[in-house]
Parts: structure tokens; C-alpha cells; sequence
């Protein structure tokens, strides 16, 4: 009387299938969900960690030494990340550029400070000095030569974000425009800043209008 139920080769061939089917649609969208995740935390860890080193340089150095420097090439860069960054953040290695320097995070996060260009300000001031925040090594490797971003597969917005040399995302730059004029700014890969305002104003998340693909 005692039987023995189980499904067929069959049935298990098409319960197979079925899974497959299942996990390649949902499977590319589970990967950019990871990476908007991966993306959004590392900025803002590392904006976080750059505060932080910035209030203890200005409680050690002030804030006269600080303003005077200007990174015009990558002999000034260095002497100033050696000074103000790194005995307050943890790197692996810094490297000097022509016109900026690296710092390499553990998180596999590199940072690129410099001078984007020269204006008419006073070198007291900060105007047009920036550290970028680089997902990944690979996307740092043609900043210091200006090489166009996209000869290389790497995107502002994607790979590259624009933080102030503080910590700070740069909202204020924006002040005057309007969410559609920053958008744009994004989209259109021409501002450093312009994606990370748009992530730090949807309260550090990759908002739903966000213009750059993942």
C-alpha cells in the first residue's frame, strides 16, 4: 500500500525553467539597485569622513594657513593633502598628479583634489576647488590629464561625483537654479557638483528623476 510521490524529471525541467525565467528579469534590476546602494553610501561616507578631517585641520592649523593654499599643480596639492587630509583619514596610498593628487581609501573609493580652473579671485579664496569622489580606481585614471570622461566609459554622476574640499555637497552653487537646471547640468556630464546636489537633496538617495543610467 506504501507509495512513493514525487514529481517528474519533467516537472522539475519546467519548474527549472520557470526559475530561470523568473530570475533573469529580476536579476539586472536587483544589480542597479546594488550599485545606486553602493554608489550612495560611498559618497556619503566619504563626505562625512572629509568634514570631519576638514573641523579637526582648522582646530590644529585654523583657517588663514588653509584658505592660502590653492592646488594651481600637483607639487601644492600634495603638500596641502599631506598636511590637512591625511593624518586625519586612513588611505592606502597617496600619488601625486601634474595638476592634482590621489588618495586611495580601502573601500576601493579614490580621492582627486585640485583646482578644476583658474578665475579672478583672490587666492584666498576656494572658487573652483574641488575633491572628486571616485567610485572605483578606474574612474580617476584620466582626471588629471582632462581627458573627456566618456573616451573612457566613465560618467560624472555614475562614477565621478563633485564634493567641496570640506566635505560638503555643493547646493549652494545651485541656489539660483531650478531642479530642472540642475538636472540638466547632470545629464549633460559638464558639472561635478551638479549630480551630487541632486543626491544629497533627495535626502542621500538616487532620486526617481535622477538623469544618469545605471
Amino acid at each position: 500500500m506504501n507509495k512513493n510521490i514525487a514529481f517528474t524529471l519533467a516537472e522539475l525541467l519546467i519548474t527549472l525553467g520557470i526559475i530561470g525565467v523568473i530570475a533573469a528579469l529580476t536579476m539586472p534590476s536587483l544589480i542597479v539597485k546594488h550599485r545606486k546602494q553602493v554608489v550612495v553610501e560611498k559618497l556619503k561616507k566619504t563626505s562625512s569622513a572629509l568634514l570631519q578631517a576638514y573641523n579637526m585641520a582648522k582646530l590644529d592649523y585654523g583657517d588663514s594657513d588653509r584658505e592660502r593654499f590653492t592646488p594651481l599643480n600637483g607639487d601644492v596639492a600634495l603638500e596641502m593633502f599631506n598636511k590637512y587630509y591625511v593624518p586625519y583619514m586612513k588611505f592606502l596610498k597617496v600619488e601625486k598628479g601634474q595638476k592634482g593628487v590621489y588618495g586611495y581609501l580601502a573601500d576601493g573609493t579614490v580621492l582627486y583634489f585640485f583646482k578644476s580652473r583658474e578665475t579672478n579671485e583672490p587666492i584666498t579664496t576656494w572658487n573652483c576647488t574641488y575633491i572628486a569622489v571616485c567610485i572605483n580606481e578606474k574612474a580617476c585614471e584620466n582626471l588629471d590629464s582632462n581627458v573627456d570622461a566618456s573616451a573612457s566609459n566613465v560618467a560624472n554622476g555614475k562614477d565621478v561625483f563633485g564634493i567641496y574640499i570640506n566635505g560638503k555637497i555643493p547646493t549652494w552653487h545651485f541656489k539660483y537654479s531650478t531642479h530642472e537646471e540642475i538636472i540638466e547640468r547632470c545629464k549633460n556630464n559638464n558639472s561635478i557638483e551638479a549630480c551630487s546636489a541632486l543626491i544629497f537633496e533627495a535626502g542621500w538617495k538616487i532620486p526617481d528623476d535622477y538623469p544618469i543610467k545605471f
